[in-house]
């Protein structure tokens, strides 16, 4: 075996040994980074490669200067291979995060009544604790806020009774429920630049609108988490 072959022999044993705990958070967790199973983790870590040996081979026939020649250009093989382990386990540091954080992400859902555009007290006090986390933890991120409707047309199916707003249409309706979340998270300190408010009307729909209920679930407005992209612009 030359010395080209034993490198990239090594580095292949090092890199998939320094990779274990990379792939168990990877693909053992749930997307918030909790694990799938709890004894998965430490069924990885134990997926060790088998050490390498580093003492050469005594052949017939080579002296001990030769011998010794041998061994130090396998320990400056070793070395170069651990050299590189270390830069590629650096840049994996660095681009994990990137990308394993989601660029758009559902932080926090809100009902609201049929007809309804105004946030209650209750809501309200709510949706101010969120603001300060989000305050509490600045990043490249701000927050898309989406409203939502079921599919029942302004004055109901048959336009039998009067809405209890002037809004003409479910995207309109949709757009007031959006302003006033951001309305409150603008007001709990969040700099209006970071909030955007959009009426997305009778879209987007996550329940059946043939049952109350499921057109309950629809008439809502969903908070987005979303990560800037340093690259825009």
């Amino acid at each position: 075996m030359n010395r080209v072959v034993k490198t990239v022999c090594l580095v292949t044993i090092l890199m998939f040994s320094g990779c274990a705990k990379i792939d168990a958070f990877l693909f053992d967790a749930n997307p918030d980074g909790t694990p799938l199973h709890s004894s998965a983790p430490q069924t990885v870590q134990n997926q060790q490669a088998a050490p390498v040996s580093h003492t050469p081979s005594i052949d017939d026939g080579k002296t001990n200067d030769e011998l010794r020649a041998q061994n130090d250009a396998m320990k400056q093989e070793l070395k170069a291979a651990e050299d590189e382990l270390a830069r590629l386990q650096k840049m994996s540091h660095k681009a994990l995060p990137a990308m394993l954080e989601p660029h758009d992400r559902l932080w926090a859902r809100i009902s609201f009544k049929s007809g309804q555009t105004s946030v209650e007290p209750k809501t309200r006090k709510v949706l101010t604790a969120i603001a300060g986390k989000f305050l509490a933890h600045p990043g490249k991120m701000h927050l898309e806020i989406r409203g939502y409707s079921d599919d029942e047309p302004i004055g109901g199916y048959k336009h039998s009774h009067k809405p209890r707003h002037n809004l003409k249409s479910l995207q309109a309706l949709t757009q007031a429920r959006a302003d006033a979340v951001a309305a409150v998270m603008i007001d709990a300190g969040i700099p209006q630049t970071l909030v955007h408010a959009t009426g997305m009307g009778a879209t987007g729909f996550i329940s059946d609108n043939n049952t109350a209920e499921g057109r309950s679930k629809n008439r809502r407005v969903d908070i987005h988490l979303v990560t800037d992209d340093d690259t825009a612009g």
